[in-house]
């Protein structure tokens, strides 16, 4: 694919980050302006979850709403 077009491509479900060296630029308002409702990001010590919210933010939650299944160890 050489563009993006939403309308025709439907958004990720789940975007993963790993960046254990420093956080790179703030890709949120990217994800969400794909309509990825999902982040997972890791650090190098934790796994956050962040939820796309109806106010197009994302926010941290302690489970997957994709997969609520998984053993988070976040708590």
């Amino acid at each position: 694919m050489k563009r993006f077009n939403p309308k025709k491509h439907p958004p990720p479900d789940l975007a993963i980050e790993i960046d254990v060296t420093h956080r790179s630029i703030r890709k949120e308002p990217v994800y969400a302006r794909l309509g990825a409702p999902e982040i997972w990001r890791y650090d190098g010590r934790r796994l956050k979850v962040l939820i796309l919210s109806k106010d197009v933010a994302y926010r941290e939650a302690r489970t997957s709403a994709l997969f609520n299944f998984f053993p988070w160890m976040n708590s």
